[in-house]
């Protein structure tokens, strides 16, 4: 009996086999093209929650300085050195860059009180002032370290500026605060930065 089952020609088997890897390749970048949006909304999150940190960061830094009963901007001496101090924007009335970073020598202790001997120990945040020309600046007095919720490809910067009333005089109960994170993504300059209002509304 002859066999009538028809079978398959070189062309067709080449055309499936072509179908086949558009196919893959459409599915393979579909999926590569997700991973790394999954990556960059990964980055976008991070970055949104250090410069939320940095503001919380300004928050209790001036808490701080009313613990220990000095102005809400703080006082100048020791208590500058130890990162507490940032009424130099409100005296000059010039906009400061500031970095500000978790004191690793902090005591939770409750009943620790401002001395020569503890400051460097009583603030939880430091703020190192960097002077008011961003462009002078070193990229590495920016960076995170990869303790900062893995934050190792980000930099994150404070800026206060001055609040002025009409006629250009300096408002001594309020700061505007930007906290300012930026990282590079695949050779692309990223940025995130969040504001706010920082104010003496104890009046002290």
């Amino acid at each position: 009996m002859e066999n009538d089952r028809a079978g398959f020609t070189l062309a067709e088997v080449l055309i499936s086999f072509t179908v086949l890897a558009l196919t893959f390749s459409a599915a393979v970048g579909l999926l590569l093209s997700s991973m790394q949006a999954n990556r960059a909304n990964k980055n976008d999150f991070i970055a949104y929650g250090l410069a939320q940190e940095g503001l919380e960061a300004m928050r209790n830094i001036r808490d701080s300085n009313w613990m220990q009963n000095f102005p809400w901007s703080g006082t100048d001496g020791a208590w500058k050195d130890a990162g507490g101090y940032f009424g130099e924007v409100i005296v000059s009335g010039v906009s400061r860059y500031y970095r500000v970073s978790y004191n690793v020598d902090y005591k939770a202790e409750e009943d620790i009180t401002y001395t020569a001997a503890t400051v460097s120990g009583y603030n939880p945040w430091v703020l190192e002032d960097l002077g008011t020309d961003f462009s002078a600046i070193a990229a590495d007095d920016l960076a995170l370290s990869e303790d900062d919720l893995g934050a190792d490809i980000f930099s994150r910067y404070i800026e206060i500026r001055p609040v002025f009333f009409s006629g250009n005089e300096v408002d001594t109960k309020r700061v505007k605060i930007s906290s300012v994170v930026f990282w590079n993504e695949k050779g692309r300059g990223r940025k995130i930065v969040v504001d706010t209002i920082l104010t003496n509304w104890r009046g002290i």
